[in-house]
This record gives C-alpha cells, structure tokens and sequence, in this order.
C-alpha cells in the first residue's frame, strides 16, 4: 500500500521510521510524510527548501527529521526547516549519517564533511603516527608537511608538531606537490577517479569521463617550471595548461610510443620522457627527439628519469624481459654522450632504482632496489644509507621527495616500513625515522618477539595475508612470495621475509 502511494510521487529513494511511527520518504518530488490516515508533500511549493528531490532521509535521537538534497542538507523539526548548504559550487551530496549529535555528509568530488558551528565543514582525521600500508608515493606541501600515498588512503605528517592528518581514501598510488604548494593526489588504478587536487580551501576530484583520461593509466605526474601537470600514461603524454587538456600519441605527432612511463624538465622546460619499448623521447613544444639502442642506451625501456640542475639526464633503463623488476644501472646523457654506472663497474648499490631526486648541491640521491637501501651520489662519491648504517625504516625505499626550504629528504619505503627523513647536510646527512628502528627477529619461518603483540603480514602490493598475536607467530603455512612483517609494538622495525 505504501509504494502505491509513494509512486505519485515519483522514485522513492529512502525511508525512515520516526518514534511516532510514522513514515518518511526521499522522493523525487520532495520529503513525503506518510501517516495511516494522511499524507503530504514537502517541497520548494509550499516550504523555505530551494530544492524538490530529496536521495536520503533519516531521523535523530530528538525524533527530527534529517534529509539531503543535491545541495543542502536540510533538518525538519516539526514546525520550521533548516538548510545548510553545501560549500562547493560544482559538486553535490551523495550521502549522510548521523552518530547521536553528530552528522556527517558525503560528497561526490570533495570527500566527507561534519555539520559543525551550523555550517558543512571538511574533515580533518589526525593521529600521532603514520599509515603503516605500502607508501608509493610522496611529496612536501608549501606548509613543510610530508604527504605520502598509501595502499589505504594518503596521509600529511607534520614534522613540527609530530601529527598525523588522515585522508580516508582509496589506495593512492602517487603524490606530487605543484609550484605553489598544492597537493595532487593519483589513485591506484581504482574507481572512476583519475586525479585529486587538494589545495588550502578545496579538494577537488577529477574522473576518468570528464577529462581525456578515457581507460588512460597514469602512470606518473610531474609539474614543468611554468606549473603545468604533465602526465605519463600508457595512451601518451597529456599536459594541463589554463585549464585546458592536450594530448600528444603517435596518432597527431612523432611521439615514438604511446606508453610513457617517466618524465622530468631540463631548464629549458623541454620534457624527458622514459618509455617503455621506444627509449628516451624529448619533447621541445614542438616535436620530440629519441635516443634507443641505436644511439646507446642500455635499454629500450628507460623507468625513473631525472634531469640535474647542469641539464644531465639520468635515468635507469629496465630490462627488456622483466623492466618492472629488473634494472640496469644508473645511465646518464649529457652533450650527446651516454654513461653508464653498474654494480659492476662501480659502487651503486644496485641496478635497480624506484626513483631518483637532486638536491641543491646537485647531488644525486637514489631509492634502489633489491633492498639496498637509499644511496647519495655527488658524481664522484657513493655514500650508502641501509637499516644497518642509519635510521632508514626499510632497505627497500619507493620514492624520494626533496623539501629544499627546510633542507630535509624524505623517503617512503614498502609495507610498513614507515617515512625516512634526512636532514640535509649535504656532506653528513643525518638519516632518522619516523618509526621505531628496532630489527625483528624471524628465525625459521617465525616472528620472535619479546611481549606480546599483534603481527600483520602483507604481500608486496600492500594486501593483509595474516594476523595473529603472540610471541612465537608461525609463518610457515604462507605460500612461497616475499611478504613484509609488520607488529603493533613500536620499537620494532617492518621485516621483509621470503618463503621459499
């Protein structure tokens, strides 16, 4: 009976039962109030609201009745109604909740808020230590706070305070920080979202659909000296200028491959692009110039690419089998001229490099793989930084962010690992850790501690394998992988472990 009723109002969208049992419900047409003997339509016709369709209605603990529209959320108490709008111009609700007093709205692009003070409010989550997730991304904002990406949301420390400010998102896959400070946040290849844009005032989400993104993975973002977002993605090289979106592919110029992987700017803005199967690609605004085998580069496959303050290009070319793993030494062009450095012919860690970054002094500093640690390289001298010789959370650190105004480097490292930060000296950097640095001890298959504790597993991308608590956690039953071990005890250290 109640749905025959409710349909000569159109979609019913929600329902909810007040104290006096009776019902409400969120149509199409405004807030219907249905009772065993009447019923009535509250609308733009006939109250103070600006808005009919109503998506969601709910009733609190005083037995008012709460509802949301496109662009209010709105409160009816039997006698007036009350709207407090939605800060934003171009978004809208999508829904609300109410916790005894308080209430709590969700946005289409601008995260959740909490009425607070009468007005709709962004919130802000903070907590005294860091997400303990893979970080796979991370740069510094213009307030000096860390902002790292992880596989269960992003988060801002602030090394002044010793705070922690939580974004509850998705997984963040990476963070950049634009010329004047403002935050963009990139997703791990989920959902329809492509881009978030988080500045002093706003957080603004960009969608796959709006923008020509289209099934585009992105695959890196990078801010060129004039401020404008570059983005490599496997379908071509996409920048933002003035609002406006252009797209290079082999289709409309001489771009060698459309799978672009990395990117950097000399000082003459001119892009350097790593892709992946065509080589090293410049780009001057009007054409590009590629550099492959031919003319001797170690590899096709060119990963993280960063150009120093003389105009050097670095980079680490992959191999060709397996180039998301497998690296092939820090190789440079400058004048024309390639080089290469090896864990061979030199004293680079390793042949493999997650990310590379200069400082002031032109140092280059590298994040390497096969858990060695992050290395400092002035063109002549290596120096070595590892859980052995310094703070560094975990060996195998993912990415390197510079904040030159407070002379400090920040690091991320895998799967509990934690943020790793330098104050730069730039001939004695001091390494110290946000996390405890105390190493586990896992002897045949399993974690030893000295209290109690609770042990979380994780796989390399991030994903919880085990839980348990104790002090003797076996890990035996795990199938063969590398997993990183995490425990709820402070003073230790994230461990990496392989099961054969």
């Amino acid at each position: 009976m109640v749905v025959d009723k409710c349909n000569d109002y159109g979609d019913a969208y929600a329902l909810a039962v007040d104290n006096d049992n009776t019902l409400w419900v969120a149509t199409k047409q405004g807030l219907l109030h249905y009772t065993d003997q009447s019923q009535t339509l509250f609308n733009s016709s006939n109250t103070s609201l600006t808005e009919d369709a109503v998506s969601d209605v709910k009733i609190d603990e005083r037995n008012n009745i709460w509802f949301i529209t496109d662009h209010n959320l709105c409160c009816y108490n039997r006698t007036t109604f009350t709207t407090y709008p939605i800060p934003y111009s171009d978004d809208f609700l999508r829904c609300f909740d109410i916790d005894g007093k308080d209430i709590y709205v969700g946005t289409h692009q601008h995260g959740m808020l909490s009425l607070t003070n009468n007005a709709l409010t962004p919130i802000t989550y903070t907590f005294p230590n860091a997400p303990t997730s893979s970080m796979r991304g991370g740069c510094v904002d213009k307030q000096g706070r860390f902002w790292a990406g992880t596989m269960t949301g992003a988060f801002a420390y602030n090394p002044t305070d010793g705070t922690t400010e939580i974004l509850p998102m998705r997984q963040i896959d990476e963070i950049v920080s634009d010329n004047k400070g403002d935050v963009w946040l990139k997703p791990f290849n989920t959902g329809d979202t492509c881009l978030i844009e988080i500045t002093p005032t706003d957080t603004i989400a960009y969608r796959y659909d709006q923008y020509p993104f289209n099934d585009n993975y992105i695959c890196q973002m990078r801010f060129d000296h004039t401020n404008r977002l570059w983005l490599a993605t496997t379908h071509g090289l996409i920048f933002r200028d003035n609002g406006q979106w252009h797209v290079y592919s082999t289709t409309n110029s001489n771009l060698p491959t459309n799978y672009i992987y990395s990117i950097d700017f000399d000082s003459q803005n001119n892009v350097w692009c790593g892709t992946f199967g065509a080589g090293l690609t410049c780009f001057n605004g009007t054409s590009f110039t590629t550099y492959t085998t031919k003319q001797g580069l170690e590899s096709d496959f060119v990963a993280t690419v960063c150009v120093d303050k003389n105009d050097v290009v670095w980079f680490n070319c992959r191999s060709s089998q397996y180039p998301e793993i497998y690296g092939l030494g820090l190789s440079s062009l400058h004048n024309g001229q390639f080089k290469t450095y090896t864990a061979n012919n030199s004293q680079l860690a390793s042949n493999t490099i997650w990310d590379i970054e200069t400082d002031a002094k032109n140092n280059l500093w590298l994040a390497t793989g096969d858990d060695k640690g992050v290395t400092q390289f002035d063109g002549t001298h290596w120096n070595i930084y590892n859980t052995d010789n310094s703070g560094l959370a975990l060996n195998e650190a993912t990415h390197i962010a510079l904040d030159e105004y407070n002379r400090r480097i920040w690091f991320t490292c895998y799967t509990g690992g934690g943020v790793t930060y330098a104050n730069l000296q730039y001939d004695n950097s001091a390494v110290t850790t946000l996390n405890a640095s105390k190493e586990l001890t896992i002897r045949n298959n399993h974690v030893l501690l000295d209290l109690p504790a609770n042990v979380s597993v994780f796989d390399t991308t991030g994903h919880l394998i085990l839980s348990d608590y104790g002090t003797n956690i076996d890990l035996s039953n795990l199938h063969r992988g590398i997993y990183i071990v995490h425990t709820s005890n402070t003073n230790y250290r994230a461990a990496r472990i392989i099961i054969p």
